[in-house]
């Protein structure tokens, strides 16, 4: 496979790796980068991968990154490590989003009005929201955890069943309407 990458054109091995969760398959697609292996994207449940000809292979550190998937998706406190990751196919206020993303801690939320003013960008909720909707790490970098500011859950790339269930499984409670608790919100 050939991509585009900053002017330039670099020849690019894909290889999948499948998680399995109560929500559905996970699909942890990997690259070797800068002679590592590093996750290229995760495709959750309910989307379908979109990069062609990758080749089914596993390796100890992807089938580690795969396990500690399973195990948070399963309800154990695991902290992900963003060197796992291609960041470099984040734009610039992407990698911004993620990072201030994966400073919300296990059982928080946050808004995405919320997340836009933590970068100095008070009317930037919308920004905030494609970045995350377009987030190629999704689990890694816990988008699950931002809400909309009316406390309801938003969109999710796995889904709303998903996201309540990740939720959930992380402590946070909901009311009678489906609104976040109040008690868990951060920033």
């Amino acid at each position: 496979m050939h991509l585009k990458r900053k002017n330039r054109e670099e020849s690019l091995e894909l290889y999948y790796w499948l998680c399995s969760s109560p929500f559905g398959q996970i699909v942890l697609v990997w690259s070797v980068y800068q002679g590592k292996p590093k996750i290229y994207s995760i495709t959750l449940p309910n989307h379908e991968i979109i990069e062609k000809n990758i080749i089914k292979k596993n390796c100890f550190e992807i089938d580690k990154i795969a396990f500690d998937i399973e195990a948070f998706i399963n309800g154990d406190n695991v902290q992900f490590s963003p060197e796992t990751v291609r960041m470099d196919l984040c734009s610039g206020f992407q990698k911004k989003v993620l990072s201030t993303l994966n400073k919300i801690p296990r059982g928080y939320a946050s808004t995405y009005k919320n997340i836009a003013r933590q970068l100095n960008n008070s009317y930037g909720f919308r920004a905030v929201g494609n970045a995350l909707a377009n987030n190629p790490f999704s689990v890694i970098f816990p988008c699950h955890r931002v809400i909309r500011s009316d406390m309801l859950l938003g969109g999710y790339q796995g889904g709303s069943y998903m996201k309540k269930g990740l939720l959930e499984i992380e402590g946070i409670e909901f009311d009678d309407k489906g609104r976040v608790e109040l008690k868990c919100l951060l920033y």
